[in-house]
């Protein structure tokens, strides 16, 4: 497959099964994105690959509630309010992912 063919067949993908990802694969994948471009070639890689389905889950969670957060914001970009509870949820998951117990940082 031609790079003009892969460009102008490639679909998003939203639906996802619950087969467990080989290290291979996440290896695989990570090496394919730190060869793609970056702006002004900067290199800005960092990646985090979350197997374990508590966290993934906790993610998730944080996830759905990140439209709520982007429509709120007003005409500036910056946010007109931020809740307290989604807040509180935030640094709770934070702190459930470092190591330490405590929130990254």
């Amino acid at each position: 497959m031609d790079v003009f063919e892969a460009i102008e067949t490639t679909r998003a993908v939203r639906r996802f099964t619950d087969a467990p990802v080989t290290d291979d694969e996440i290896a695989r994948c990570i090496h394919a994105a730190v060869h793609g471009p970056s702006g002004g070639n900067i290199q800005p890689w960092q990646f985090l690959a979350v197997t374990d389905p508590a966290v993934k889950r906790a993610i998730g969670d944080v996830y759905r509630r990140a439209p709520t957060r982007a429509t709120s914001r007003g005409a500036e970009g910056a946010p007109t309010a931020q809740v307290a509870e989604d807040e509180a949820a935030f640094q709770r998951t934070l702190r459930g992912l470092a190591p330490s117990g405590r929130a990254p940082g």
